[in-house]
């Protein structure tokens, strides 16, 4: 049964309701190896698959099905995708108590009434929110109820993240929190958070472009406090720039940050710099980072470094990009 392919002709379905053993067989592989994914006004099946936070994301092939189809298969899939809706939500097929994980993408999230959807999902474990203004909004007034949810992904605005940490009454994160922050500014009053010690694991992700804040930084130990029960908290940062004649400083004030970060756990930070270099001759630029302890990763068109500061563990990564070069490459 797994290795059917679901045509248009309702073919599998036909084959899953011949039977008994048939049937049950036919609901194992759809909960198991199958989601639903809403892309604008497209409604298809795609494979299914947990990552190595158990939580399912839906990666293969889509897979095109009759409306039949799709109403059948929303009485038993547990993973729905939905990114870029049109309209005010979602179809009505969603609507089902057996989903456990459910994404939100795409630039038009905020056509979704959030707080109206998850109502439709009381059996929900893990939650991945692109566009969280209107989750927060639900969260504060106490109208998103999610008891048995062991993940959550928020993107988020420094903020929407201090509104989350400070809410009254609190809202009670899961064990897993995934936070992606915007670092174009500092996250607002640090020192208010509320703590929330049922969070075991945490991973924070910082993505900036062009210029990235150092008094951001300086702030993490504050906001990890915020979180007192998490293990070995995961810091990854992002950062894209052109290239400057002055970033061996910028480099030092970072490392500098870090040796002297007071974090009340040891942290495992990932630092993903990507060096848009332009027209430059990078063979100078990169005998001076082998210098100074990089290594070149040939396979990942990379350098790489890890350094122990303090209480971080720095993975420190260096990707130069020649946009000028690829544009030649793709216009002969």
């Amino acid at each position: 049964m797994k290795s059917l392919q679901l045509q248009k002709d309702d073919a599998w379905l036909k084959i899953g309701m011949s039977g008994k053993v048939p049937f049950h067989q036919f609901v194992h592989t759809l909960i198991y190896n199958y989601g639903i994914a809403h892309d604008g006004d497209h409604v298809y099946l795609k494979a299914a698959a947990k990552n190595d936070q158990s939580v399912f994301t839906l990666n293969g092939p889509k897979v095109d099905c009759t409306q039949m189809l799709l109403n059948v298969f929303s009485n038993f899939v547990r993973v729905v995708d939905i990114y870029d809706v049109w309209g005010s939500g979602p179809c009505t097929y969603y609507a089902t108590e057996n989903v456990t994980d459910l994404k939100l993408g795409g630039t038009r999230t905020e056509n979704i009434r959030i707080v109206e959807l998850l109502e439709f999902f009381p059996r929900l474990e893990a939650l991945t929110i692109f566009e969280s203004k209107k989750f927060i909004k639900g969260a504060k007034s106490g109208s998103i109820k999610l008891n048995k949810l062991f993940y959550l992904y928020l993107h988020l605005t420094p903020d929407q993240l201090h509104d989350l940490m400070t809410m009254q009454p609190p809202f009670h994160l899961p064990e897993t929190v995934v936070i992606s922050l915007c670092a174009n500014k500092v996250v607002p009053l640090v020192s208010t958070f509320i703590t929330s010690p049922r969070v075991k694991k945490l991973e924070l992700v910082i993505e900036a472009t062009y210029s990235i804040t150092a008094d951001l930084l300086l702030q993490l130990p504050a906001i990890l406090k915020g979180f007192p029960k998490t293990e070995i908290p995961s810091i990854k940062v992002s950062w894209k720039r052109d290239y400057s004649f002055y970033d061996c400083d910028e480099r030092e004030r970072f490392y500098h940050i870090l040796r002297n970060a007071k974090f009340h756990v040891s942290v495992h930070m990932e630092f993903e710099e990507t060096v848009f270099v332009n027209g430059l001759n990078t063979t100078p630029i990169c005998s001076h980072l082998r210098s100074i302890g990089f290594t070149e990763d040939q396979n990942k068109n990379k350098l790489t470094q890890t350094l122990n500061l303090s209480r971080v563990h720095l993975v420190h990564n260096i990707k130069h990009i020649d946009l000028f070069q690829k544009q030649k490459q793709l216009s002969s």
